[in-house]
């Protein structure tokens, strides 16, 4: 088994982890918040903030605790959402097992803040991974040029040895503007034909 491409990305939520219900989902109805509430979380510029390496999540929840309405410690809180949302797509890490034992890189192409990011790197995909590309160390969006501009900048190789896989069509358009070989994700399958030789 050979690999078409030196280098192959994975977004993470819909594509690595696919987790039965979002965390905001079981947040609310566990503690009875409002999903409209929570829905505004997502959307303050706190938040967005978190994701882009500029704001600290922790303190963008206790800003906006009124629409968690938690009375714990927000450690606590942290733990819980990332651990109801680790759901790794196991066939496919497989297949990412044996990309590597055959030299080809696998990194995350992903936006999150530093905790998860911690998280996911130290826990979810440790040993798993060669590394990540996110967005709150480069400081841009993956629907920003710039973030692409960043990844082929580490890389350094051409974008057409680069396979990458996500679920948003746009995010897939941007990365194949760049001259990258991106797809739409649909299944552990369809990245096994459109990557191994």
């Amino acid at each position: 088994m050979q690999s078409k491409y030196k280098v192959v990305l994975f977004d993470v939520d819909g594509v690595l982890i696919i987790p039965p219900k979002l965390f905001s989902e079981q947040y609310c109805e566990k503690y009875g918040v409002d999903k409209e509430l929570q829905e505004q979380f997502y959307a303050t510029r706190e938040f967005e903030d978190s994701l882009l390496g500029k704001s600290d999540l922790k303190q963008a929840i206790r800003l906006h605790n009124d629409k968690w309405q938690w009375q714990g410690d927000i450690d606590g809180l942290l733990k819980m959402w990332f651990e109801a949302e680790n759901y790794p797509n196991e066939p496919l890490l497989e297949i990412a097992k044996q990309l590597r034992a055959k030299d080809t890189k696998i990194y995350l192409a992903t936006q999150q803040e530093k905790y998860r990011k911690a998280y996911l790197e130290n826990t979810v995909f440790r040993d798993k991974i060669d590394g990540i590309f996110c967005s709150c160390d480069i400081g841009y969006a993956k629907h920003e040029d710039h973030f692409w501009q960043a990844v082929l900048n580490e890389l350094k190789i051409e974008p057409a040895d680069i396979a990458y896989f996500d679920d948003r069509q746009n995010l897939v358009e941007l990365a194949r503007q760049h001259g990258i070989a991106a797809f739409l994700y649909e299944s552990v399958e369809q990245v096994q034909n459109e990557v191994l030789l």
